[in-house]
């Protein structure tokens, strides 16, 4: 059984990486005909694709302290290949 620690305990990241998998990122190449998600350019010529989520998976720092998406880290449509640059 899981430990139930208190609000104030710092709690350590899951080290979760499947989606930055070779299998993951040339699947996403063929899914988006080898352009980034954001500027279109083909990333293959300038450098090695990037795995972002369109959603983040962490936390997000702004005035609502969102404490990120986290069940969407591993789903495809939260995936999106990006050049290095973008």
């Amino acid at each position: 059984m899981a430990e139930i620690l208190p609000p104030s305990t710092k709690r350590k990241a899951f080290p979760f990486q499947a989606y930055k998998a070779e299998g993951v990122k040339k699947r996403l190449e063929e899914l988006f005909h080898g352009k980034c998600a954001y500027c279109e350019s083909l990333y293959a010529s300038q450098a090695p694709v990037d795995v972002e989520h369109y959603r983040p998976k962490g936390r997000v720092k702004d005035e609502h302290a969102h404490p990120g998406y986290w069940w969407l880290a591993s789903e495809w449509t939260n995936l999106l290949p990006a050049s290095i640059t973008c």
